[in-house]
């Protein structure tokens, strides 16, 4: 919890461009404070990654309210990384496998300096590519926080419901943010994606 003299650092989003174009209010910088001590022992003992990032990120963002489910998936990544940042220090170190003899060699990278690459509003909103395979035009969305939510929900609904049943996740993720296919109607979509050639299914994955 944020507590009187609580700084705060302002962070550009990547997606900044693509929020406006969607017309979602979100703003195109966050507030972001480091996490108290009580607040990272609390955290620690939570299990679920995703639910782990929620608190996080309620927690630690300030300013003007807004609703945080709808930052796309990327930009909350971008943000953890920031508030670890914040709270830890930037330098990160990590290890890196080295493809010749398999042995990890160690690095490290200031997480303040990583290269951030924005979204490019010629992309345009949705977005749109050309399948090579099957030759039809798709216009698709990106995912953030509040779709993957539902998605998460229905996936539980229906294993709840239907052990066994539950569709292929990554194949509902892409079809559930796939707006259109040319040629196909909505109910036709789904089974598009999920029987997708492989070459297809590279240029949307």
């Amino acid at each position: 919890m944020a507590t009187k003299g609580t700084e705060y650092k302002s962070f550009d989003l990547p997606g900044a461009e693509y929020y406006t174009l969607a017309g979602l209010q979100v703003p195109s910088a966050v507030l972001l404070r480091n996490m108290t001590v009580s607040e990272l022992r609390h955290f620690a003992k939570i299990g679920n990654l995703d639910f782990f990032m929620d608190k996080i990120l309620d927690a630690c963002i300030g300013g003007e309210p807004f609703d945080h489910d709808l930052l796309l998936i990327g930009d909350r990544i971008y943000l953890f990384y920031m508030i670890r940042a914040l709270t830890m220090g930037g330098d990160y170190a990590f290890e890196i496998p080295c493809e010749g003899c398999g042995i990890n060699m160690k690095a490290s990278a200031d997480l303040f300096k990583l290269p951030i690459k924005p979204y490019n509003p010629e992309f345009g909103y949705p977005l749109k590519v050309h399948l090579p395979k099957s030759d039809k035009d798709v216009e698709f969305t990106l995912m953030n926080r509040k779709m993957e939510k539902a998605m998460e929900a229905q996936i539980s609904k229906v294993a709840t419901q239907l052990p066994g049943s539950e569709p292929n996740e990554p194949v509902y993720r892409i079809a559930q943010l796939v707006t259109s296919i040319s040629g196909l109607t909505p109910m036709e979509i789904r089974d598009f994606v999920a029987s997708m050639h492989y070459l297809d299914w590279k240029v949307l994955d």
